[in-house]
């Protein structure tokens, strides 16, 4: 057969010339019409951005102690904006997000709400979004609760609003009476992560309680920055803050290493001889009128630290205080003017010495700013908190050492030749002793906080006693004096805590 000029070849057919034409004509005006198509598909007409036009978080009823302004952290804030960027993305498919400078921060120290103050919208390019993220105390109780509200409009218009609310719960009693962090920057960020996630309709990771202050955790942050110790579990019985009747061991996982108890002997009051009652009181015969004086007292606590063993430290401390009393109510004020100072004995031979302190400090960042309230008057805004440390210092067979307690932290540390001998967490976490550290515990509800019974005689830890356990650990390689050294400082730093 004779090939044809005007044919040309598609693939094994021959084609003549003028179809190819109509066939190419054809291809184009398809691709033209699925372009179109396409085009006009509401994903495409215009690419969807979202402003965030207000971002504000608000503290009530709670201190930056507990609660830092974590806003105020760069790395925070990039992560929390990244969080949000990415949730509105997956939920709104917009492409980009843009934010404000900074996150309006406001405290609310007496009654009130956070105020929802919306800016003006107009954003003909996407979405406007306003964030307000709350913290508060309950209004009755020590219950916490953290509500983030999110509102997004559209051309004016609300397209969403839903506002979430879960309660902080601390695994830590002690966090309910002291100044303690609840969360870490991670666990903030996290956690206000999920509520925004939950709040523009994803859905949360979280049920109706978020808990924080896992012993676990700080177990494990402990072994990071202890490497090398030994973890043992210290269970106590009785009263070792105030210096009274204790019992107490310290076990690994599968034996008691170390036993060891207090007894309390005597507590003397020198106050010296004063006319200054006498007075008072003929002044308040005479004119019905009340008055108040002053007078100091010496104060003395001693007894006696046994191991098993045998070994046995004495422990006498001495501090004086002023007393004020108010006459007619009987009312009386008391206040330290010198330090409490501490001996430690053997039999009869003086082998340590102590002082104890108090440390208060703020920690400020660069905008902590100083305030006043008319309910609370004046505080600090923008700060990471107040951290008060327990101390006392000094020395135990010439060999001198100190010991700390962070209450922010609520972290123990024993230092001796300048060297960490041993640390303790301090949080109780025996599930079936609901006592904190200093003795307090709190109702289910969270309403009502109440004074554990004290212990009368000679507290054990023996079947059928359900003692506080707290996380103890000690330097590798750690002798048995070593471990009798370390609890005789612990308790000397207790004491000191207790009775000041």
């Amino acid at each position: 057969m004779k090939k044809s000029k005007s044919a040309c070849l598609d693939g094994n057919n021959l084609i003549p010339e003028p179809h190819k034409r109509q066939k190419s004509n054809c291809l184009s005006l398809r691709s033209i019409l699925l372009y179109v198509v396409f085009l006009f598909q509401p994903w495409v007409i215009m690419a969807q951005e979202a402003r965030i036009i207000t971002f504000n978080h608000t503290l009530r009823w709670l201190t930056e102690t507990s609660f830092p302004n974590y806003f105020l952290l760069r790395d925070v804030r990039d992560t929390i904006n990244a969080d949000i960027q990415k949730y509105l993305v997956q939920q709104f498919n917009v492409t980009n997000v843009t934010f404000p400078d900074k996150v309006d921060y406001h405290i609310i120290n007496g009654f009130g709400k956070p105020k929802y103050s919306s800016s003006e919208s107009n954003n003909s390019a996407g979405y406007d979004a306003e964030i307000y993220s709350f913290l508060t105390r309950a209004t009755t109780g020590k219950a916490v609760f953290w509500s983030v509200n999110v509102i997004i409009r559209k051309d004016g218009n609300i397209v969403h609003q839903k506002e979430v609310r879960h309660e902080i719960e601390n695994s830590n009693i002690s966090a309910y009476m002291k100044e303690v962090r609840w969360v870490s920057p991670h666990e903030f960020q996290k956690i206000f992560g999920e509520l925004f996630r939950e709040a523009i309709g994803i859905g949360g990771d979280y049920s109706a309680k978020i808990i924080v202050g896992d012993i676990m955790e700080k177990e494990k942050e402990m072994r990071q920055w202890f490497p090398g110790s030994t973890r043992y579990l210290l269970k106590k019985n009785g009263a070792w803050l105030n210096a009274g009747n204790f019992a107490a061991q310290m076990m690994n996982d599968n034996d008691t290493v170390l036993q060891f108890g207090y007894r309390n002997r005597l507590e003397f009051k020198f106050g010296k001889i004063s006319l200054k009652p006498i007075l008072a009181d003929l002044f308040t015969e005479l004119t019905g009128l009340g008055s108040t004086y002053s007078i100091t007292e010496k104060e003395r606590k001693r007894g006696v630290l046994e191991f098993s063993g045998g070994k046995n430290l004495q422990i006498e401390m001495n501090w004086i205080e002023e007393v004020t009393a108010f006459n007619i109510t009987g009312e009386t004020k008391r206040q330290i003017t010198v330090p409490l100072v501490g001996q430690i004995y053997t039999d009869t031979t003086l082998v340590g010495n102590f002082i104890y302190e108090k440390i208060t400090q703020t920690l400020v960042s660069d905008q902590t700013r100083e305030k006043f309230s008319w309910a609370s008057g004046p505080y600090n805004e923008n700060s990471f908190g107040t951290v008060v440390i327990h101390r006392v210092k000094g020395n135990l067979g010439n060999k001198p050492f100190t010991a700390e307690y962070n209450e922010l932290f609520g972290l123990v540390e024993i230092k001796r030749d300048n060297q960490t001998l041993a640390t303790m967490i301090v949080q109780n976490c025996n599930p079936e002793n609901p006592n904190s550290f200093d003795k307090m515990r709190i109702s289910k509800n969270k309403s009502v906080i109440s004074e554990s019974g004290s212990n009368i005689g000679k507290p054990s830890i023996g079947k059928g006693s359900k003692p506080e356990w707290y996380p103890f650990f000690v330097k590798a390689n750690a002798t048995a004096d070593d471990m009798v050294t370390g609890v005789g400082i612990m308790v000397c730093l207790f004491f000191g805590i207790g009775n000041m």
